[in-house]
């Protein structure tokens, strides 16, 4: 019974890890939006627009592991991207 609560936690650890890094890029993206909005209009996606929604708590992750994985790792990229 122990193990799976372990388990249990270290999922809902990961998931709440790649929420928060998708919130992170997403308040930075409306902030560059408020300040420069010339600037973000010509160089944002319409994959990140879709991949970020306004609000990353009612988002639907990926159900597979490896979807979810995928998720995480392209917000990652999407914010060196934007901080690059």
């Amino acid at each position: 019974m122990r193990t799976d609560s372990t388990h249990v936690l270290a999922r809902i650890r990961t998931v709440n890890r790649w929420r928060k890094s998708a919130k992170s890029v997403r308040l930075a993206l409306e902030e560059i939006a408020r300040v420069a909005p010339g600037w973000l209009g010509v160089r944002i996606t319409v994959a990140i627009e879709e991949r970020l929604p306004h609000r990353i708590e009612s988002a639907r992750l990926p159900e597979a592991e490896r979807a979810r994985t995928a998720w995480g790792e392209q917000t990652a990229t999407d914010g060196a991207w934007l901080a690059g």
